[in-house]
């Protein structure tokens, strides 16, 4: 049965791919830190690192989001799927 952090996750996916995006997974032994899921639109892309419900990131997690952000990347974490869907909607979609 899949977790917190998973179910939200699984429907910002759906989310993202039922408004064109792509979504991404970055995961493996090279990617330690690194967001979750990369979000690419129209040549805009995004970064979320999704937690459980009142879960933060780890120290090398936020790194991670502070580097990509450094970068001129949109970049984020999130514990709520409303939350990252209105997220996802302005920095993606350039909507509101």
């Amino acid at each position: 049965m899949p977790g917190p952090e998973s179910t939200i996750e699984s429907a910002v996916c759906k989310f993202a791919r039922d408004h064109g995006a792509l979504a991404l997974k970055l995961s493996g032994a090279n990617n330690r830190g690194q967001p979750d899921r990369l979000f690419l639109y129209q040549r805009r892309a995004c970064f979320i690192e999704f937690k459980a419900p009142g879960n933060r990131p780890t120290k090398l997690q936020e790194h991670w989001i502070e580097k990509l952000r450094a970068q001129g990347f949109s970049a984020t974490w999130k514990d709520d799927a409303e939350e990252a869907k209105r997220w996802l909607a302005k920095h993606l979609f350039g909507l509101g």
